[in-house]
């Protein structure tokens, strides 16, 4: 957070769970772009995108500072191959059976065990906080 903090000038302010339904949660995916949008507040709201990685944005509310979504850049061809836990996006976005399919069988073995420890390592970090 301390390279986005830099990039915008003050902390942006994370909404917590309480503030995020899945009601609310609204994803859509451009596939000719390979772009995926994740906004948090039901629609998409004017923002600024900041950097987070090669491919994760954060889309940042510049008058509230609160982060109001994710832009996720090379989504399948890219995004979840780096991180195979993208993959749980795909049905909210509405993506085909037989494109999730194709995709996940592209990711390697070592890959997913890297993601499947950083999920836990990131669960036990959130319980002992």
């Amino acid at each position: 957070m301390a390279q986005v903090t830099k990039a915008l000038d003050f902390t942006p302010i994370v909404p917590n769970t309480d503030e995020l339904s899945p009601q609310g949660l609204l994803v859509d995916y451009d596939d000719d772009a390979d772009m995926l949008h994740d906004h948090f507040f039901a629609r998409p709201l004017l923002a600024m995108n900041v950097d987070v990685t090669e491919y994760l944005y954060l889309r940042v509310d510049i008058d509230t500072h609160r982060v109001v979504g994710l832009q996720i850049d090379g989504y399948l061809h890219y995004a979840v191959q780096r991180d195979p836990a993208l993959l749980e996006l795909v049905k909210l976005a509405g993506i085909d059976f037989v494109t999730i399919e194709a995709v996940r069988k592209t990711i390697t073995f070592d890959r997913k065990r890297e993601s499947a420890v950083r999920a836990i390592l990131h669960d036990l970090k959130l319980a002992t906080a």
